[in-house]
């Protein structure tokens, strides 16, 4: 949290323009941080249908309900295999740590460190582990309270076996994600 403090009073300091530092310290950084923590709901589509997940921004960065199709239908190419999947696989709930953070005066920049989702899944009686390496960003409105969040699969494997994504990407889209009231 102190690293994301100083990256974040430095960004203000000196990130902003190229004129004299904007006089922003630790105190401002934390009080502009805390503006965007909190719980953000927005939908996702998963075959063009919307499905509502909750993004929450506290000491880390969490998805809840991560819709798993686009993952899983990677990893099971078999209708019936994909099925069993997808009933078999827990609510995913992916967490990253806020890596870096620029600001402007009423937007935030919120660039996550790489993460692993893992999700065990059962097909044909036997249990595989799912794991997605995402990369994801997030930029944040502080007037009208909104949240746009991109997602990208950068690794995938099932158990070891490599799932190639580097031809055809696994994205996640949130637009307008809205702050939900304390």
């Amino acid at each position: 949290m102190k690293k994301l403090l100083f990256l974040l009073a430095l960004v203000c300091c000196y990130g902003c323009s190229d004129s004299e530092p904007l006089g922003y310290n630790e105190q401002d950084a934390q009080r502009a941080l805390n503006d965007i923590k909190g719980t953000y709901v927005g939908n996702i589509l998963v075959d063009n249908i919307p499905q509502q997940i909750s993004i929450t921004i506290g000491d880390n960065f969490i998805v809840n309900n991560l819709p798993m199709k686009p993952i899983l239908q990677r990893v099971y190419t078999d209708e019936q295999e994909l099925v069993q999947a997808l009933r078999s696989a827990e609510i995913a709930k992916f967490t990253a740590s806020p890596a870096n953070m620029a600001v402007n005066s009423s937007e935030f920049l919120l660039i996550m460190d790489p993460a692993d989702l893992q999700v065990a899944v059962s097909v044909n009686g036997k249990t595989n582990i799912v794991t997605a390496t995402i990369s994801s960003s997030a930029l944040i409105n502080t007037i009208y309270d909104e949240l746009t969040l991109n997602m990208t699969v950068t690794d995938l494997f099932c158990d070891n076996r490599i799932i190639d994504v580097t031809t055809n990407r696994i994205s996640y889209f949130v637009d307008n994600a809205q702050k939900q009231a304390n």
